[in-house]
């Protein structure tokens, strides 16, 4: 399955220097109880615009990966600091963004907000 995503801000008040580093996954969340499995994740860099769009990157999950009637999500961070774990001055997801697992292709905007 390939899933592009295109990373927003969901408030341009504030913009991530041109440059730091996109995070995206594609997760299971299917188990409301346990944590979710990362079945995709790529990395790319802020790019230089004005207007609210920050990156689109593209993952392929392995449709060996998903499991049948699983719940996959999108998940985004955009890091401040190159810590590996997500900080304040970081812009995150803060919603889920579901994606159709049944789909082969799909294309979904992923807004990220930032965390004072």
């Amino acid at each position: 399955m390939i899933v592009i995503a295109d990373v927003e801000l969901e408030s341009s008040a504030e913009r991530p220097a041109v440059g730091a580093p996109v995070i995206v996954e594609v997760r299971d969340t299917s188990l409301a109880d346990d944590d979710s499995v990362t079945l995709a994740t790529t990395l790319t860099r802020v790019e230089g615009r004005s207007s609210g769009w920050v990156a689109t990157v593209e993952l392929d999950v392995d449709d060996d990966t998903v499991p049948a009637g699983g719940d996959l999500t999108v998940w985004a961070r955009i890091a401040a600091t190159s810590t590996p774990e997500v900080t304040r001055g970081d812009w995150i997801t803060v919603r889920a963004i579901p994606i159709d697992p049944s789909r082969a292709e799909q294309r979904v905007t992923v807004p990220v907000r930032h965390l004072d």
